[in-house]
C-alpha cells in the first residue's frame, strides 16, 4: 500500500480534464514558501523535519503495513466456540 501511495507521485492521469498537462510549469508545482505566513510549521524549519512532512502519508502506510502483519500473527485469528459441538457430557 506505501509502494502504491509513493508510486502514484510520479504517475499522470492522461485522459483526466483534472490532470495539469504534462508540459510546463503550474503554480502548484512551486516549492512552498517559508515567509508565507499560513505555511505549515514544518516549512520554515526544513531540513530533516520538512522531508518527513513531504513523505508523511507514505511513510503512515508503511509503518501501518509493517507493524500489521506481525500483529495479526501474533495476535491470531480469533476464536469462537458457539460453533463447534460440545464433547463433555451435560452437567447433572
Amino acid at each position: 500500500m506505501a509502494a502504491f501511495v509513493v508510486l502514484t507521485v510520479h504517475l499522470r492521469q492522461k485522459g483526466s480534464p483534472e490532470s495539469k498537462p504534462l508540459q510546463g510549469k503550474q503554480p502548484v508545482d512551486a516549492e512552498p514558501s517559508p515567509r508565507k505566513l499560513n505555511a505549515p510549521w514544518p516549512v520554515p524549519r526544513g531540513g530533516i523535519v520538512l522531508k518527513l512532512y513531504e513523505n508523511s502519508l507514505g511513510l503512515a502506510l508503511f509503518a501501518y503495513s509493517f507493524c500489521h502483519s506481525p500483529c495479526t500473527r501474533w495476535v491470531g485469528p480469533p476464536t469462537t466456540t458457539t460453533n463447534r459441538p460440545s464433547t463433555e457430557a451435560p452437567p447433572r
